[in-house]
């Protein structure tokens, strides 16, 4: 008899946000991931959980996600101390990270690093989560090892909120800690160069994005939501639960509360020229955009408020009726769900190196315009309301209309093309090879990218086909930058001195505003200045790039330059490579002003300061990372 198709989707059990909700009456969670096949750890297609106590130096036996009893109750029954449970938590919600990244772009992911499997026959990409790596009051993705690692500590004799003196706190638990981390790990596998300070936005961006993921998921699951909404009466602004982050980790560390909010920055447009600190100035960025989400959901629920008060708009005291938290609980995730797609969609049209808040808004107009080009419920007017009231403006444009922040286009200014880039679901005669090897990449990427084909026959003669296919892509993107550096930004014949690479290039399949199967290919090249590090560089070096964003006939659409030589003013005003090479010297200035360590570092220590700080682990101290 054969056996019965395996489901789509797996639920498993979590605590609802922290253990610490148990206070709120809303202790677990069951969420639904994909159904992958998992080999205990859990060991899946994109993550390994290698539960290794850094302290005790031994393993603890990884959970088994496919026995049949647990397949039954939704996975373990969540528990404090139980580090198979530990582990199904950190698997659960970062798989629940990666699903929303591959929604919004469109495309999967292929991979974190090498990891090795316990059968050394089998190596593959993997993310690792390491959920007791080490004793500390911290979590940070390590991109060396491919890793997430999660630290535990005991909370002090006094009581620290509703934690208890002397309790084990293990960040592994908090679901806000898991996302955000997860969201580190995602950015860096696009965007490898972020992790790079090269302007005071950078790693404040970096923390910024991941705590906005972090903040929108909440509004994904439905019982925290319609919690939320029924303590506050539907207001957004005093609702802790869904706009705090990370609560029992803020208490058990001393604060009072959580240990970041969306909501208890006030609007001042002068404070963005005094606050530097990764986090807080990340802060301002978190506020802008919630400041606009949130305008939105006013802005929606206003007649249905309207029509639930006879008029008056005033609720009457008492609780709200559950017909009306049932529909602005629904208006409100629909909300969240469009901005978190807008946050993480803009990736795609960020610059591949030295990224601004700036940048990140640009990003997020011309990818939300691109996919919903009639903004009936005004949510980019409402995000760019929220940029201007938090004082973050782009530098190259001359107003804040959609027009002036739009990308331009690169039909605008130049008809580039990638030649050998020309879509088609059959091959015709007449192509050349390069063509039918592209042709190759896409067919089989958009084989692997639709639900309904999940499990297309990956043989192993298939992989070497695509593989082949990949890398004849790789080779003709390098030389159509080549042949385009210039207006690129690009330094044309760089040869050893300015080495150039292709950062990385991705099809992209989505379905467009009109129903219609949208393929986009999004290419990333960077080119470096090398030359001898040196005290005044920090050991950073200095590097220009661009993000071409193809259509499905070979034209280039956007092109999002920073450029290493000369001026690019022609692809929309972007900050040309002297300034930007200013801006780099002035920040590493402004972070040896700001070190009181300086002094007493060595030589050596002091040439590679500025690659020092540029860790995950160094951002954060003492705190969420």
């Amino acid at each position: 008899m054969a056996s019965p198709p395996r489901a789509h989707r797996r639920r498993l059990r979590i605590y609802a946000l922290d253990p610490l909700h148990t206070a709120y009456g809303q202790q677990t969670l069951t969420i639904d991931v994909p159904n992958e096949p998992l080999a205990p750890g859990p060991v899946g297609q994109h993550l390994a959980v290698v539960d290794y106590d850094g302290v005790r130096k031994r393993y603890f036996q990884p959970v088994d996600l496919e026995d049949p009893e647990l397949l039954k109750s939704d996975g373990l029954e969540p528990s404090e101390s139980n580090p198979q449970f530990h582990q199904q938590m950190v698997y659960a919600v970062t798989m629940k990270a990666i699903e929303v990244f591959e929604k919004s772009l469109g495309r999967p992911f292929a991979g974190f690093g090498r990891f090795f499997h316990t059968d050394a026959r089998q190596s593959v990409r993997r993310l690792q989560l390491v959920p007791h790596a080490f004793r500390g009051a911290n979590a940070f993705y390590d991109p060396t090892h491919h890793a997430v690692m999660y630290g535990f500590f005991r909370v002090g004799k006094e009581q620290h909120g509703f934690n208890m003196p002397g309790q084990d706190i293990y960040s592994c638990l908090s679901h806000d800690i898991i996302a955000h981390e997860s969201a580190h790990a995602l950015v860096h596998r696009v965007r490898e160069y972020y992790l790079y300070p090269t302007n005071h936005d950078v790693l404040a961006f970096h923390e910024a994005f991941s705590d906005l993921v972090a903040l929108f998921l909440h509004f994904s699951y439905p019982e925290i939501v319609r919690l939320a909404l029924r303590r506050t009466k539907g207001n957004l602004r005093q609702a802790n639960l869904l706009m705090h982050l990370a609560e029992q980790f803020g208490q058990a560390i001393g604060s009072q509360s959580a240990l970041r909010s969306a909501i208890n920055l006030q609007p001042d447009p002068a404070r963005i020229g005094s606050i530097f600190e990764p986090h807080d100035r990340g802060a301002i960025l978190v506020a802008a955009v919630m400041h606009g989400f949130i305008e939105t959901y006013q802005r929606r629920i206003e007649p249905l408020l309207l029509l639930a008060t006879d008029g008056s708009g005033i609720l009457p005291d008492g609780e709200l009726r559950p017909q009306f938290l049932d529909v602005i609980a629904v208006e409100v995730a629909k909300v969240a769900e469009h901005f978190l797609t807008m946050i993480v969609r803009a990736l795609d049209y960020m610059p591949p190196v030295d990224p601004t808040f700036g940048d990140f808004l640009r990003a997020m107009v011309t990818a939300d315009l691109e996919i919903v080009p009639i903004d009936k419920d005004r949510q980019r007017l409402a995000t760019i309301h929220g940029f201007r009231t938090y004082g973050i403006f782009p530098s190259e444009v001359h107003s804040l209309s959609e027009e002036s922040l739009r990308w331009k286009r690169a039909t605008e200014f130049n008809p580039l093309h990638f030649e050998a880039l020309k879509f088609r679901f059959e091959k015709t005669p007449g192509t050349t090879w390069e063509e039918n090897d592209l042709q190759d990449y896409l067919l089989l990427a958009f084989q692997a990218n639709q639900p309904e084909l999940k499990d297309f026959d990956w043989g192993e003669g298939i992989r070497t086909r695509y593989r082949a296919a990949q890398k004849q892509v790789a080779i003709e993107l390098h030389k159509y930058a080549t042949r385009n550096a210039q207006i690129l930004g690009l330094v044309p014949d760089g040869g050893k001195a300015f080495p150039l690479r292709v950062a990385g290039f991705h099809p992209v399949f989505r379905t467009g505003p009109t129903g219609t199967l949208e393929i986009e290919l999004i290419a990333q090249f960077v080119q470096t200045q090398k030359s001898e590090p040196t005290t005044d560089t920090g050991g950073l070096e200095f590097r220009g790039g661009a993000t071409v964003i193809f259509k499905s006939d070979g034209r280039a659409n956007y092109v999002v330059s920073k450029p290493l030589q000369g001026d690019t003013a022609h692809l929309g005003g972007t900050t040309n490579a002297a300034q930007r090479q200013e801006r780099q010297s002035a920040f590493l200035a402004a972070c040896d002003d700001r070190d009181s360590t300086l002094p007493w570092r060595d030589a050596k220590w002091v040439a590679t300061r500025g690659l020092r700080r540029a860790t995950f682990a160094a951002l954060h101290r003492g705190g969420l990372e």
